[in-house]
């Protein structure tokens, strides 16, 4: 299988005084070049671009690059990635989020940590009236469920600070897990993913990667939290909005760990809620269903209500931070439609398509692009079918092409196919 290589260099911003965490990386793949720009712990922003040749996309990447030297960015990776077929944005995400920093950029990623360190103080910045008799009657509840606290083995505080991750489902499968008791679900969130930490009291939030945030992050929505001033309370949740929606409870004070199976993680985390008593409006519990019926019922409302998809559980498995596991599947709601090709790049290889479709009075709307790469000769005229995520505006999301159509006209691929594909956020 040919190897797809692709030169890929990060670049970071953090000004604490400033509330300031920026990123940018520019990826050269052939003749395209992808810029992924945002607030450092989040997917950010990407912009692809299509050159006449290799060399010149190579020029404008050192010139993105550059520009941002003179702006105060310093250089965290200068890599190469390898991908056995051609990557998406969110597979350039992933490969670059695993990848080290480079040797030669540890100075300066020493340095953003000490800024990110100094900023998570704001986290506790807000004016919080501690009452021991809130921990207390928390503790009091969790004891008389699953017993007493137990002290925590050491490095306890330094670890299960990255959330776990979700495989994805396949759909010849999903029949099984809609009728296995042992599996429950949960609408699939489409927010900003952290696990948040409180340690004695002290709230500390970590991307996926791990590290340290404070970027999309409120003081007041995390100021509840503290009122857990003894022990280590890890949660897992993401942030839609303004509001933090908890799904997961990792470590519980010494009452339960990560080890435990996610039925009791849950319990555990309804219970602790139930008793800070957070405003609605700033943190919520995103339950689950159980038992085919009711999960063939969340389906059908998800796909109905034009959600992104469901998540299914393992009620039985235990907590694996930073890692994929089986226990954690993801369901995406693909959609597919047929679009007209407008444009195709220039360079050899025509590394990218842009598409369209047609409203009632005939005019184009235009969807975006789509890679080429892999799929032959696809050229100005062809109508192929693509499958997507979702849209955003008019836009498909992660869009990749199946086939090239050779039964439909450019003109009857109609705008009527992106009704109803815009993904309902609201939880």
């Amino acid at each position: 299988m040919p190897i797809i290589e692709v030169t890929a260099e990060e670049l970071a911003y953090i000004d604490a005084a400033a509330n300031s965490d920026k990123f940018y990386r520019v990826f050269t793949l052939g003749t395209v070049t992808v810029v992924q720009y945002g607030r450092g712990g989040t997917a950010g922003t990407f912009k692809r671009t299509t050159f006449a040749t290799a060399e010149l996309a190579a020029a404008a990447a050192a010139k993105q690059a550059n520009a941002k030297f003179g702006k105060g960015y310093e250089r965290v990776k200068n890599v190469t990635l390898r991908f056995e077929a051609d990557p998406s944005d969110s597979d350039l995400d992933t490969a670059m989020n695993s990848t080290a920093a480079d040797a030669s950029a540890s100075d300066a990623a020493g340095r953003q940590a000490d800024a990110r360190a100094a900023a998570a103080v704001r986290l506790n910045a807000v004016d919080v009236v501690i009452d021991p008799a809130i921990l207390t009657a928390v503790r009091a509840a969790l004891s008389s469920t699953f017993g007493e606290a137990r002290p925590l083995p050491e490095p306890g505080p330094s670890d299960a600070v990255r959330p776990m991750l979700a495989e994805t489902a396949a759909p010849d499968q999903l029949e099984f897990y809609l009728t296995q008791d042992q599996y429950v679900a949960q609408l699939k969130l489409d927010g900003d993913r952290f696990v948040v930490e409180v340690l004695d009291g002290v709230v500390q939030v970590f991307n996926r990667q791990g590290v340290p945030k404070t970027s999309n992050v409120a003081e007041a929505v995390l100021a509840p939290l503290r009122q857990l001033s003894a022990g280590r309370w890890v949660f897992d949740g993401e942030i839609i909005g303004r509001k933090l929606w908890l799904f997961d409870l990792l470590e519980a004070g010494g009452h339960l760990r990560a080890n435990a199976p996610f039925r009791d993680r849950h319990t555990a985390l309804t219970i602790v809620l139930a008793t800070l008593r957070p405003d609605e409006a700033c943190i919520g519990l995103l339950g689950y269903v159980a038992g085919t019926t009711a999960k063939r019922e969340l389906l059908a409302t998800a796909q109905g209500d034009h959600r992104e998809g469901i998540i299914l559980r393992d009620a039985q498995a235990a907590y694996q931070p930073g890692r994929r596991s089986r226990g954690l599947l993801r369901v995406k709601f693909l959609r597919e439609l047929d679009a007209h090709v407008v444009e195709v790049a220039t360079s050899t290889g025509k590394q990218n398509a842009a598409l369209a479709v047609y409203d009632d009075e005939g005019n184009a709307v235009a969807i975006g692009k789509v890679s080429t790469i892999g799929k032959g000769a696809v050229k100005v005229g062809d109508v192929v079918e693509v499958r997507f995520l979702y849209t955003v505006g008019d836009r498909l999301f992660q869009p990749r092409i199946v086939r090239v159509r050779t039964d439909k006209a450019g003109s009857e691929c109609s705008a009527s196919q992106l009704v109803g594909t815009r993904t309902n956020k609201v939880v």
